[in-house]
């Protein structure tokens, strides 16, 4: 039987992974075909890696740490995602290694994480997620992150403390086009700045806090779109870009171009 091309081979391959990325059956499966289609599963199945608790993270960290992967392979990760229950020691270890990651959502506490925002600057970011006093410590300086980063997400935990925040630093950010910021610590002069300071918005996200009925007016500017949270299910909201299924971004864009029409 004549072999098929390597190129075509691969594909076959990276795209029966594809079809269902999180069975894990599947994976290894595929991965005991031969040495070559295990690196390239691989790939694939690390392109993306959600942490969904405390004990994800340290099997994660374990894995990054051993000798079963070649030098340098998680800088195939690119969309990566690392909720509040992580620690600090766990995030820094991952984000150590995942060097080429483009899509982040970062959640954990900023207490006690000083090199946090270091190793954020470092990352080629196109998509952040992240509680905004790491933010307020990462350098805004010309690097990749500064250069690329388009979506915005600022995240701020309740009992963080809400320190006075100058929103025209988002300005500094060429490239930045989209901004979500949470109801419940920001408001319409919070949102103002925002669509005030950034020359390229289009889209200035409000997430509305499902505990306060409170209505702000956001109709000074038809960029600004309301959408509710949804707490319970953010991981698969964080995940739906990287899969092509509409997310709060792509929603929000919707509204605004109805706006227009």
């Amino acid at each position: 039987m004549p072999e098929l091309p390597r190129e075509l081979e691969r594909e076959i391959f990276e795209l029966a992974l594809l079809c269902d990325r999180k069975d894990a059956a599947l994976k290894l499966a595929l991965s005991l075909v031969a040495r070559r289609v295990q690196f390239w599963v691989d790939l694939v199945f690390y392109k993306m890696v959600t942490i969904s608790n405390e004990k994800d993270a340290e099997k994660f960290a374990k894995l990054i740490a051993s000798s079963l992967k070649p030098p340098g392979f998680f800088a195939a990760v690119k969309t990566l995602c690392i909720p509040y229950k992580v620690t600090a020691g766990q995030a820094c270890a991952i984000l150590s290694a995942c060097t080429g990651v483009q899509f982040l959502a970062c959640w954990i506490d900023s207490k006690n994480c000083p090199e946090l925002p270091l190793l954020l600057c470092r990352l080629p970011l196109r998509r952040l997620s992240v509680e905004f006093q790491h933010l307020l410590k990462i350098p805004l300086v010309p690097s990749a992150w500064f250069s690329n980063l388009t979506h915005l997400e600022l995240v701020i935990w309740e009992n963080s403390g809400v320190p006075e925040l100058d929103f025209s630093t988002l300005g500094r950010l060429p490239s930045i086009t989209h901004v979500a910021l949470p109801s419940a610590q920001t408001g319409p002069t919070h949102a103002a700045v925002v669509c005030s300071s950034c020359p390229n918005l289009q889209v200035l996200v409000i997430i509305r806090d499902p505990f306060n009925d409170q209505v702000e007016d956001y109709s000074f500017d038809i960029r600004i779109v309301m959408l509710d949270d949804d707490l319970e299910d953010c991981m698969t909201e964080w995940e739906a870009y990287h899969f092509g299924l509409p997310d709060m971004w792509s929603r929000a864009e919707e509204v605004v171009q109805k706006r227009k029409l």
